[in-house]
């Protein structure tokens, strides 16, 4: 997995501050832009559940994955996003 370096910090900013490991777990999956958004309104309306489901159709983690990165967007962490690899081209 491909980690920025403010993902890096994030994660061990949290556990400096002994944050739940369930949110420094999520901390470390990548999630979709798109779906980090709608599971943040979804949160905002307190539907937790809903937003554990919308996660998992987005990324196909299960449940405990998903539940550890729906902890992560309740406390307003930002998460990874995935990262799209650049293609090996030689430049002319």
């Amino acid at each position: 997995m491909i980690w920025s370096v403010a993902a890096r910090v994030r994660i061990r900013r949290a556990r400096r501050q002994h944050w739940d490991r369930d949110i420094i777990r999520g901390l470390g999956l990548t999630v979709p832009k798109s779906a980090q958004d709608r599971a943040r309104e979804l949160l905002r309306q307190r539907k937790f559940e809903e937003a554990i489901v919308e996660i998992r159709k987005a990324t196909g983690y299960d449940r405990a994955d998903a539940r550890c990165v729906a902890h992560a967007l309740m406390y307003r962490w930002k998460l990874p996003t995935p990262v799209r690899r650049r293609s090996r081209r030689t430049r002319a």
